[in-house]
């Protein structure tokens, strides 16, 4: 199995009448067969060609380089990028895939975190799979909350999160962050079978959704599927 992603990710590569089908690639996949890995801002878009400046490179390229790809070749090659707009791109040849872990940049997201980890060996693998926040995470948190007006002040490495109605661990929420989505706020709230806690929260109606989490068995998961190496 160990060659599995490539072998799948060549296939559609090479076979542009097949629609592709996406499920969640595991970071350590998409490391393997990656050639670029980097934060990159879109400096130029022209039809379906797009020039990058690679902002932070992990793997492939430098800082202040200029890398060109090029879209819609094949069916498995439809990602669109936007002018000015940042994202983590991982990248084979010159496009990217649709299947790959390539998002918009998002500081307090998993996979830069990981990639410092990985390639710099910035911070450590127990902190990064904990259900407590690291240092860098409550600074980052507090930075991305007080540009949108939202005290901080409740904020610790014990804080728990919550999207509408259910309880998520701290990556599935720092990866759903949808600015202007949602309301995100901060709550205390008392549990029916356990200790309060002090929740991030981000939904619709926090009044209907609390009713569920303080219901709800306060299991947190340790990791998302995802995540798994």
């Amino acid at each position: 199995m160990k060659n599995t992603l490539a072998i799948i990710v060549l296939s559609l590569h090479f076979s542009p009448a097949w629609a592709c089908q996406c499920s969640p690639v595991k970071f350590t996949d998409e490391v393997r067969v990656s050639e670029k890995i980097f934060h990159g801002r879109v400096i130029s878009v022209t039809d379906n060609h797009y020039e990058l400046e690679v902002l932070r490179g992990w793997k492939g390229v430098t800082p202040g380089e200029h890398v060109s790809i090029v879209q819609g070749r094949t069916s498995c090659e439809r990602r669109i990028f936007e002018l000015n707009q940042e994202y983590i791109f991982y990248m084979n040849g010159t496009s990217v895939w649709n299947c790959s872990r390539t998002a918009l940049y998002n500081p307090i997201s998993l996979d830069p975190e990981l990639l410092d980890l990985e390639f710099y060996r910035i911070g450590d693998r127990d902190s990064v799979y904990s259900a407590t926040l690291t240092a860098r995470e409550v600074s980052m948190l507090k930075s991305f909350l007080v540009i949108r007006n939202i005290s901080t002040t409740e904020i610790d490495a014990k804080l728990e999160f919550a999207i509408d109605k259910h309880w998520v661990n701290k990556w599935s929420f720092f990866n759903a962050l949808q600015p202007g989505m949602y309301k995100i706020e901060i709550f205390q709230l008392t549990m029916e079978n356990g200790p309060g806690a002090t929740v991030l929260w981000m939904g619709e109606n926090w009044r209907k959704s609390s009713r569920k989490l303080r219901r709800t068995r306060h299991h947190i998961p340790q990791q998302a599927l995802y995540l798994n190496p």
